[in-house]
């Protein structure tokens, strides 16, 4: 399988490519009132407005509160529509067989499908099923 790895706050995730339609620089937001703290605001990319997820803030919603320092989005395109994902750094886009991925816990794969380790580096592979909120996209 192909996977886009990527870096938040230092740590390693990824998720399958068969999801990402392509990978942006930073692009400019436009706040949401009232809207959830993982929501960073509305992007129009290309004529089309998507919503911009805080990765963080999705990932960790209880944790403190840091900048993200925001260089990537990886606009996402799934059963559920499309979103863009901020993220510090898209690292690279590797094949990585299905055995070699360890397997979370029951209690983590909500967010976490499992790890891999690429290069000596820790990877948590995401569900993204899971993750992303059932209203966004639709």
């Amino acid at each position: 399988m192909q996977i886009v790895m990527f870096t938040i706050k230092d740590n390693y995730y990824a998720i399958e490519s068969k999801n990402v339609e392509e990978i942006t620089q930073q692009l400019a937001w436009t706040p949401v009132p009232n809207a959830p703290k993982w929501v960073q605001g509305l992007i129009n990319l290309r004529g089309e407005v998507l919503t911009l997820i805080n990765f963080q803030q999705l990932l960790y919603p209880d944790g403190e509160e840091k900048d993200l320092c925001y260089n990537r989005s990886i606009i996402l395109s799934t059963d559920k529509g499309k979103v863009a994902l901020m993220v510090d750094n898209v690292e690279e886009v590797t094949q990585v067989e299905p055995s070699a991925i360890e397997l979370a816990d029951k209690n983590a794969q909500e967010k976490v499908a499992g790890v891999i380790s690429i290069k000596e580096k820790l990877v948590s592979m995401l569900n993204l099923d899971a993750l992303l909120p059932k209203s966004e996209g639709e």
